[in-house]
């Protein structure tokens, strides 16, 4: 995360993980220790028997997150 936030910028960060816990939010502090606007986030996707299923959960749960539509890709 560390990456994307100081050398790419990027205002939001998450790492995904198969599991089943509650989603993590937090703020990112630069290497100087100041606090700042850009987010980071921990989350979690159960994992689902039929793959099908699994995708379209992703899709979904990532779509959230980040605010836009993913299941339509799923559906060609």
């Amino acid at each position: 995360m560390f990456v994307y936030h100081e050398m790419y910028q990027a205002n939001r960060v998450a790492l995904i993980y198969p599991g089943d816990f509650e989603q993590i939010e937090g703020r990112y502090h630069s290497p100087d220790g100041t606090a700042s606007s850009r987010e980071c986030s921990l989350i979690s996707i159960p994992v689902r028997p039929n793959i099908r299923q699994w995708q379209t959960e992703i899709a979904r749960v990532v779509g959230e997150w980040a605010g836009i539509n993913l299941t339509n890709l799923l559906r060609a």
